[in-house]
């Protein structure tokens, strides 16, 4: 599979290790994408939280600003 790519870069010097190019252990790539897949949802809702804070905190500032501004 990886002698396939590296044949349509005839141009390009490329040397790899041959352990590279062997089949790897996938016994643990379940465990790992589903860490992964936790964290970007935590990431995600991190991201989305800071968001909706920010949007309240614009949302205050425009109420107390036009509060001020009607006295």
């Amino acid at each position: 599979m990886n002698y396939k790519i590296l044949s349509l870069m005839r141009d390009v010097d490329v040397q790899l290790r041959e352990e590279w190019l062997l089949t790897r252990d996938t016994s643990n790539d379940s465990a790992t994408l589903s860490n992964f897949y936790k964290f970007l949802e935590k990431t995600r809702d991190f991201r989305h939280q800071r968001a909706f804070v920010s949007q309240m905190a614009k949302l205050i500032e425009c109420k107390s600003m036009d509060s001020t501004n009607s006295d």
